[in-house]
């Protein structure tokens, strides 16, 4: 995926594709809405917490 954004003069963000790894739904801490394929309210918030964070490590930071 780096080799794919670097092609298009992208940002890369490591490890993004699995930040809901191990919130998977009927998990203890689940991050999943009841579909079992899309975040719930807690995960999208963890989500956008997380991007945030990733954007502004960025140099230079979006």
């Amino acid at each position: 995926m780096q080799g794919a954004a670097e092609t298009i003069d992208a940002d890369y963000i490591p490890g993004a594709s699995r930040w809901l790894d191990g919130h998977y739904a009927g998990s203890p801490d689940s991050w999943m809405a009841s579909d079992g394929l899309h975040p719930d309210d807690t995960g999208y918030a963890n989500m956008a917490e997380r991007m945030n964070e990733a954007l502004a490590a960025l140099n230079p930071p979006l």
